[in-house]
Parts: structure tokens; sequence; C-alpha cells
């Protein structure tokens, strides 16, 4: 009975001690690479990403066994490399150049990367079609003055490009810190404009997912 105790504790002591150990030498590895992994609905429109740690077959830690005081193999367990203090800052998906947006309004996916989502200074820049219309808004183009009107039932509201001032209903026009742009024949505004305008709610984790919702 007392042997058993003793492997028991043996064997958690030595669990515990790789498993932080482990854990400390994963997160200073100097070679480590942050991969972004889509996750898809059932219809297979991308609703989220994560990262993901990648080791190469170099990287791949070799079994020791385990012993009790009296010789006795009582486990195994992985060797741990040295810890190597790394000299680089890692951010989400930074060695990509920027993080890989993914645009989803309602729960619905509007698309991946700069197509749907980029910045301009410290402004987020969203679709202002494909959000409204995801969101239940009605939009009109208005190709002389290069506008757009938004509207949901008694709901209106008017961006033009290149002009900082956004219209609510009778409302003085507001200022958001970026006009509205156009790109590849998109209009793009300020994502604040349907948290800020219009009321949403607007979510962005650090992998890059943006969620837009009604409520």
């Amino acid at each position: 009975m007392k042997t058993d105790m003793k492997k028991v504790i043996i064997t958690a002591s030595v669990a515990l001690s790789v498993t932080l150990s482990g854990a400390s030498a994963f997160a200073a590895t100097e070679d480590v690479n942050y991969t972004p992994i889509p996750v898809k609905d059932a219809n297979g429109n991308v609703i989220a990403q994560t990262t993901s740690i990648q080791l190469g077959a170099d990287n791949v830690l070799p079994f020791s066994d385990v012993h009790d005081a009296n010789g006795n193999v009582i486990g195994q367990t992985r060797d741990v490399p040295p810890v190597v203090e790394s000299t680089h800052e890692q951010k989400p998906q930074d060695s990509f150049g920027g993080l890989h947006y993914v645009l989803v309004v309602d729960g619905k996916s509007i698309g991946v990367g700069s197509d749907v989502a980029y910045t301009n200074g410290d402004q987020l820049m969203v679709p202002l079609r494909a959000v409204s219309e995801a969101l239940g808004y009605n939009v009109e183009w208005n190709q002389e003055k290069y506008s757009s009107d938004v509207t949901q039932g008694a709901v209106w509201s008017g961006v033009q490009i290149g002009k900082d001032n956004y219209a609510f209903g009778k409302m003085a026009p507001r200022e958001l810190g970026a006009a509205p742009e156009l790109k590849n024949d998109t209009t793009f505004v300020p994502v604040s404009f349907f948290t800020d305008i219009l009321k949403h709610k607007m979510q962005m984790d650090e992998t890059g997912v943006i969620k837009i919702t009604k409520q």
C-alpha cells in the first residue's frame, strides 16, 4: 500500500513539474509560428479564427523513463529543452503583417481579409452596404452626390464620400474621426458608424474576428 502511494505521489509530482516547465519553454521558444485557423459554420462560412503553434520535426521532444527509488520504471515523460529568451514581441498574427480580419454580422459571415475590413489611422473601416444589409437596412447610392442613404422603416442615416459628417434623422451630423472612403466601388465607413450612429454592438477578439450584432 505504501509503495503504491509513493508511485502516485512521484507520478503526480513529475507530471506537474513537466507541465509547468514545458509551458514555460514553449512560451519562450524562439521559432514559434502562429498560424491562423478559420472556424466555419455548417454552410462553410468563416465565422471565427484562432491561432495554433506548429512544431517542426526537429522540435519533437524525446521520451525519458521515470524511476522510483528502487530503480523501477514507473512512467515516462518528455525531456524539456533549455529555455531561450526571445527578443521578439509576440502579438496575435503579427508575423503575417497585421491581423487577418474576419467580419461576422448578426451571425452571418461577410468575408475575410482587407476586402471586408482595414484600418485608416486609428479607425477600423468596414463596408457600408454589406454590413447594413446584413442588419436589415436598405442602402441607396447617389452617383451624383457620391453619397448613400441607409434606411430601415422610419430610421434614416446618410453618409457622403470624403466628408466626416454622419447624419441620423433630424439630429446634427456627427464626426467619427474618418470620412467614408470608396474602395473598389465599395463604400467603407468607420465601424463606429454602426455602434455610435445606428447603436449596434461590436466586438473584436485578439485574432481579428469582428462581430457586429443588432443588439
